[in-house]
């Protein structure tokens, strides 16, 4: 929010709890659409609404991930696999049993756009928000992020960040009820790997 004053401390623990479920870039995204208000009760109000709308499945979060690997399967799966913390390495998430304590629900919907025997491109739709959730299930499914190095992947063709943009964010706006509607074209070094890969991309292939 652009605001002269700062934020109050209830409005930065929420500020916090946003940038965790939909992470930095997505949220300055929200800024700029957001009500510019002086109120602390106002603004309060926007980042609460949010927060319960992600919380409700009611935020449509879309990503763009490059894999490794001939896809596999039919061009649009449903995962629905729980995710837990990794008992053999506590920096990663993992695929638990369902009726394991530490897991908790997660349901991504993968689609294919694009694909070669070396590597594929997937429209990924994220319907809950656990922690590394995209790259733990596309691991799973036995296509880790090309730069993913901690779920299996590789830094190949000059990637060696994760190879994960989020692309589309589709929600209400939080206070005045219109629909909001954001397209984030894929950053340079994507666009080069896409390239490189010989894998193609339009925003229209998003739906």
């Amino acid at each position: 929010m652009r605001r002269a004053r700062g934020f109050t401390l209830l409005e930065l623990l929420i500020a916090i709890a946003l940038f965790a479920l939909l992470g930095l870039a997505t949220y300055r995204m929200l800024d700029s659409v957001l009500q510019t208000d002086n109120s602390t009760r106002a603004h309060e109000q926007q980042l609460r609404e949010l927060v319960r709308a992600i919380a409700a499945r009611e935020v449509n979060r879309q990503y763009l991930a490059l894999a490794h690997g001939r896809w596999q399967g039919v061009a649009e799966q449903a995962v629905d696999q729980p995710i837990g913390r990794d008992v053999h390495n506590r920096l990663r998430m993992a695929v638990v049993r369902s009726e394991s304590t530490t897991g908790k629900p997660a349901q991504t919907t993968m689609r294919l756009l694009d694909g070669t025997e070396q590597a594929c491109l997937v429209a990924c739709k994220l319907h809950t928000g656990r922690t590394h959730q995209i790259r733990v299930h596309m691991a799973w499914l036995g296509h880790p992020l090309v730069g993913d190095t901690l779920y299996g992947g590789k830094p190949l063709w000059g990637m060696a960040r994760q190879a994960l943009h989020a692309t589309r964010l589709r929600l209400l706006h939080p206070t005045q009820g219109r629909a909001l509607d954001f397209l984030i074209p894929p950053p340079a070094d994507f666009l080069q790997l896409l390239t490189e890969t010989g894998l193609h991309y339009n925003e229209s292939q998003l739906g």
